[in-house]
C-alpha cells in the first residue's frame, strides 16, 4: 500500500490485494493479528475498487468486512470505527445498485458505532454524523419521515460531539444543514428554517475563501435566507440574501455550470426586494442577473440540487416570463423602448415553450398593451385580444382568474372599439363583462377583492 501511495501504480496496488489475501489464509484462527489482516485488506480493496471502479472488488470488500467484524473482540477500542468502515463500504455498493437492504444494513452498522461512546473523541462524532447523512438517503429514498427526524437528531448529535476546533467541524455542520434543509421541506416549520440559517452562516464563517466548496455553501444559505424573508417576512433576512448571492456569484466563474442557478437566486431576491422598496439600480441589476441565467448553461451536479429545487432552471418559461415582467417593469421606470420590445420578446418566447398555459398568454398580452399605449401600434392590441381570448378559454369554469381574464379582454375589446369603430367588438365586450359578473364570487363584486382591468402580472 505504501509504495502504490508514492507511485499511483495500480499493480503494486493489486499486489497488495494479493498479499492481504495470503496473509489471511496463513494466519492461525486465534492469531491476535488476524482482525489487522482483515482490515489491511479490507483498505487495498478499497483503494483498489477508487481507482478501478471494479464492481466485483467491491463484493469483495463487503465480504472481507463482514469477516473482519466477526473476528474483532466485542472490547476493542476501535470496534466502532471498523464498523463505520464497513457501512461506507455498503454505502458505495448502494449507490451503485440502488439496493435498499444495502442502505439499510450501513445504518445498522452505523447505529452500532455511534451507540459505543467509549472513545468522545471526533471519530464519535464522525459515526454520528455517518448515521445522520445515511438515514437521510433513507428518507429520499422511501419518503419514512421517522427516518428525517432521526436523522436530524443524530447530526445535531454530531455537531454537539464535535471537539472545539476541530477541523471537522465545518464538515459535520454543512450535514446538519442539509438535514435541517430536508426536514424544513417537510414540515415548513420557521423554527426549523431558522436554525437552517444560524447553522448555514456558521458553515460559510468557517469555510476558507479559497476552499472549493465555498460558493456552493453561499449559494445554499442564500436559498434558506431567501425563503426565510418570505415565511417570516423578514426585510433583513431577505438583504442579507442578496449580499450572499452576489458574494457567491462574484466568486463563481460565468462558464461555471452553479452559475445560472446562481444567478436566478440573485434575480428572484432582488426582485423581491425592489416590490418592497423600489429602487432603479436594483431593477437593473435584477434584468441584468436574469439575462445571465439565460444566457448561462446549467450542469448536472447532484451536490446543487437544493438550489435547483429553489431556483428554477434556466430557459423554463416561467423564468422567460420573469424576464419580461422585470424588463417591463425596468420600461416603466426607463421609457426606454428597447427594453420593452425585448420584454415582448421574452415573454413571447414562454408562451412558445408553454402555449397552454393561461398565465404566460395573459402576461404576454401585459406587455402588448403597453407597446400599444406607447406606439399606438394596432397589431399589438389585436394580438393582445388573441392571447387574452386564449388565457380565457384555457382557464376552466369556477377558477378565480376566469373572470380577471373575460374583464380583462373586455377591456382591450372597449380600446379595439374605439380605434375601429367595429360594433362586433363592442358586442363581445359587453357579454364577457355581464359573464365575468356572474363568474366572480360575491366577496369579490362587494368590493373586498376588486378584479384589475389588466393581467396579473
Amino acid at each position: 500500500m505504501s509504495w502504490f501511495e508514492r507511485s499511483g501504480d495500480v499493480d503494486t496496488l493489486r499486489e497488495a490485494v494479493a498479499a492481504g489475501r495470503w496473509a489471511i489464509g496463513v494466519l492461525p484462527v486465534h492469531d491476535p493479528k488476524r482482525p489487522g489482516a482483515f482490515y489491511s485488506l479490507l483498505q487495498a480493496l478499497q483503494t483498489l475498487h477508487d481507482q478501478t471502479r471494479d464492481p466485483a472488488v467491491l463484493h469483495e470488500a463487503v465480504t472481507v468486512g463482514r469477516w473482519a467484524i466477526q473476528v474483532t473482540p466485542g472490547d476493542d477500542l476501535h470496534r466502532a470505527d471498523h464498523l463505520a468502515r464497513l457501512a461506507g463500504v455498503l454505502r458505495t455498493l448502494f449507490d451503485r445498485t440502488r439496493e435498499l437492504a444495502l442502505l439499510r444494513d450501513a445504518i445498522g452498522l452505523l447505529r452500532d458505532a455511534a451507540a459505543d461512546q467509549r472513545r468522545r473523541d471526533f471519530n464519535h462524532a464522525y459515526h454520528l454524523m455517518s448515521l445522520g447523512s445515511a438515514l437521510v438517503v433513507l428518507f429520499d429514498e422511501t419518503g419514512d419521515a421517522a427516518a428525517l427526524d432521526e436523522a436530524v437528531h443524530r447530526l445535531r448529535e454530531a455537531v454537539a460531539a464535535t471537539p472545539d476546533g476541530h477541523w471537522g467541524a465545518v464538515t459535520v455542520a454543512d450535514n446538519l444543514a442539509s438535514g435541517l434543509t430536508r426536514l424544513y421541506e417537510r414540515t415548513h416549520s420557521a423554527a426549523v428554517l431558522r436554525e437552517r440559517v444560524a447553522v448555514g452562516r456558521r458553515v460559510v464563517a468557517g469555510t476558507p475563501e479559497d476552499d472549493p466548496k465555498r460558493d456552493e455553501r453561499l449559494g445554499k444559505l442564500g436559498v434558506a435566507l431567501y425563503q426565510l424573508s418570505d415565511q417570516a417576512r423578514d426585510p433583513d433576512a431577505l438583504r442579507e440574501a442578496v449580499a450572499v448571492f452576489r458574494a457567491s456569484l462574484t466568486a463563481t466563474p460565468g462558464d461555471h455550470e452553479d452559475y445560472s442557478h446562481l444567478a436566478l437566486g440573485l434575480h428572484l431576491a432582488l426582485r423581491k426586494l425592489f416590490n418592497e422598496q423600489g429602487g432603479l439600480d436594483l431593477l437593473r441589476e435584477c434584468v441584468t442577473r436574469m439575462r445571465e441565467a439565460l444566457a448561462a448553461t446549467g450542469g448536472d451536479d447532484p451536490s446543487i440540487d437544493l438550489l435547483r429545487q429553489a431556483v428554477p432552471a434556466a430557459e423554463r418559461p416561467v423564468d422567460l416570463t420573469n424576464l419580461g415582467i422585470a424588463l417591463l417593469l425596468l420600461f416603466e421606470r426607463t421609457g426606454q423602448l428597447d427594453t420593452l420590445e425585448e420584454a415582448i420578446a421574452s415573454c413571447r418566447r414562454a408562451v412558445e415553450a408553454a402555449p397552454d398555459d393561461a398565465l404566460y398568454a395573459s402576461n404576454l398580452s401585459t406587455v402588448l398593451i403597453t407597446l400599444f399605449r406607447r406606439t399606438g401600434q394596432l397589431g399589438a392590441l389585436r394580438e393582445a385580444a388573441d392571447l387574452v381570448r386564449r388565457a380565457t378559454d384555457l382557464t376552466p369554469d369556477g377558477h378565480p382568474r376566469k373572470a380577471v381574464y373575460m374583464s380583462n379582454l373586455a377591456t382591450v375589446l372597449g380600446a379595439l372599439w374605439e380605434r375601429t369603430g367595429e360594433r362586433a367588438d363592442v358586442d363581445e365586450g359587453i357579454a364577457l363583462r355581464r359573464n365575468a359578473l356572474h363568474a366572480t364570487p360575491a366577496a369579490t363584486r362587494n368590493g373586498r377583492q376588486p378584479c384589475p382591468t389588466l393581467p396579473s402580472r
